[in-house]
């Protein structure tokens, strides 16, 4: 008797349409169409929506923010996706390196918030647990991997990320990985009060002040232009067949278990 656990795999299917393969589209097509979608919503992001917490103390009052944490917590999801239900090793490499390039393409376009969200999936322990998978891609591979990863190092406060953004030309169409910037405003907001509750750091208020500057002067754009792909849009828009993390673990754990061999996986 077989008693391993069914795993739904995820359906190819757009919404609606025909059966759509993501690796038919080239990565600076992926990675052009979803800073589009992001765009429309990082455009009408208000400043009260980076004030006292909000997206997380009243996410209904921050419907912008929250709507770009949700889709990069589901862009992280689906990459995790795409390669762990792919049976054979050779698809997973081949799968991991075209979003490798569609991270990279994120990159270059200046929007870091999906360049972030598609790095997170590659990173997802679901994914970073196949040392085989990983141990076939290419050296260029994995020298570009690394140095993706450096840029969105946590060392130093982000500070190779903040110093990438700052050097970036702001007359091109920006997004920024707002995740960094809503940690920043979680600590000034926090410190914001003196311990009695009768005087104002000034500083933090200013720094709170500059982010949504900031934010407003980056919304200034027009964003990215281009002829849109309906079928690529209308898929990358709904992101259909994403499974939870915990399946993609279990699944991940089925692909390679601990402590395999090379040889005694497909």
């Amino acid at each position: 008797m077989n008693t391993k656990k069914e795993i739904k795999l995820p359906s190819l299917k757009g919404i609606p349409g025909r059966p759509l393969d993501i690796m038919e589209f080239a990565p600076i097509d992926i990675a052009k169409t979803l800073a589009m979608i992001e765009w429309e919503n990082f455009k009408y992001i208000q400043p009260e929506e980076f004030l006292r917490q909000t997206w997380t103390k009243h996410p209904e009052k921050a419907p912008f923010i929250r709507a770009m944490i949700d889709r990069f917590n589901k862009i992280t999801a689906w990459i995790v996706t795409w390669i762990v239900t792919a049976e054979k090793i050779k698809i997973r490499v081949k799968r991991f390196k075209h979003f490798l390039k569609v991270a990279e393409e994120s990159l270059n376009l200046g929007d870091y918030h999906n360049f972030m969200a598609v790095l997170s999936g590659l990173n997802e322990n679901a994914v970073f647990r196949l040392k085989h998978t990983l141990a076939e891609n290419s050296p260029k591979t994995k020298e570009t991997l690394a140095n993706l990863n450096e840029i969105m190092s946590v060392e130093n406060s982000y500070s190779n990320y903040r110093k990438h953004l700052a050097s970036r030309q702001f007359s091109l169409p920006t997004i920024p990985y707002i995740g960094v910037w809503l940690r920043d405003l979680t600590y000034m907001d926090e410190g914001l009060r003196s311990e009695d509750k009768t005087q104002f750091n000034r500083a933090k208020m200013n720094g709170s002040y500059g982010i949504v500057y900031f934010v407003q002067q980056l919304q200034t754009h027009t964003g990215w232009t281009g002829e849109v792909n309906e079928k690529l849009d209308n898929y990358l828009r709904h992101l259909p067949g994403i499974l939870p993390m915990e399946k993609l673990l279990e699944l991940s754990r089925e692909r390679e278990p601990k402590n395999c061999t090379r040889d005694q996986i497909e």
